[in-house]
């Protein structure tokens, strides 16, 4: 059993290192770590079927492997996302004089932010959900533009879909 659990953090680590996406990283992260079938949880459920005496020779050891991989994890996910942490905050709920929506801050963990209209949003999450569902299309580009005819209150810079 100490053996195979040796295996299976040396397999992991090797293939951790040379992912390079996040969804891989998942995929590496079910295979591993999973909740009903990942190799590690398998080797843990097994546990309950040691003597006491092997389950106090095995049971730190998976347990230490398993808070290695788990920080192996999320210090890789974190170097994949950028590391970028980020503070979402709605500033004053009321919208400023003159224009009809609400405004929200991004703030980077860097200290820079960044504020976006209501309807800027909107077409993020319309385009991240077009993406997702559409059997084909992997990517929008949405762009910054300058609207001159546009509705009483509404923002001159908008975020479209080209």
């Amino acid at each position: 059993m100490k053996s195979k659990l040796e295996k299976i953090q040396k397999h992991a680590q090797d293939e951790l290192s040379a992912i390079s996406s996040s969804g891989a990283l998942e995929e590496w992260h079910i295979k591993y770590l999973g909740r009903k079938q990942g190799e590690l949880t398998e080797i843990m459920k097994s546990l309950k079927g040691l003597s006491a005496e092997e389950k106090k020779k095995v049971g730190p050891l998976a347990n230490q492997i398993k808070n290695e991989l788990v920080g192996a994890y999320e210090q890789r996910k974190g170097q994949l996302d950028g590391g970028v942490d980020i503070d979402v905050s709605l500033p004053p709920i009321d919208p400023p004089e003159g224009h009809l929506h609400l405004r929200i801050t991004i703030t980077l963990k860097d200290g820079k932010s960044m504020t976006l209209q209501e309807a800027t949003m909107a077409n993020l999450v319309r385009a991240y959900i077009n993406v997702k569902t559409h059997p084909v299309r992997t990517k929008i580009r949405l762009t910054g533009s300058s609207v001159e005819e546009r509705k009483n209150g509404f923002a001159e810079w908008q975020m479209l879909e080209d």
